[in-house]
């Protein structure tokens, strides 16, 4: 998994970050990208549920979601 986390990093999750939201239970960021690295939308959620967000841009970004088990 580390050399898949390093390679999301090397490949995509380049430029300047904006972070949405951060506390206890979620934190969402998004990294801009640069060049031909297109950034991309991540997502934590260590609460027992989703919680819906409607105002976050997501389009052109991958998503990558992890969520607690």
């Amino acid at each position: 998994m580390n050399k898949n986390l390093i390679l999301i990093q090397d490949s995509i999750a380049n430029g300047s970050e904006d972070i949405f939201v951060i506390n206890q239970d979620e934190y969402i960021m998004r990294k801009n990208g640069n060049g031909n690295n297109p950034g991309l939308l991540l997502y934590i959620n260590t609460y027992n549920q989703i919680k819906e967000k409607k105002s976050l841009p997501t389009v052109g970004y991958p998503l990558f979601v992890i969520l607690k088990s």
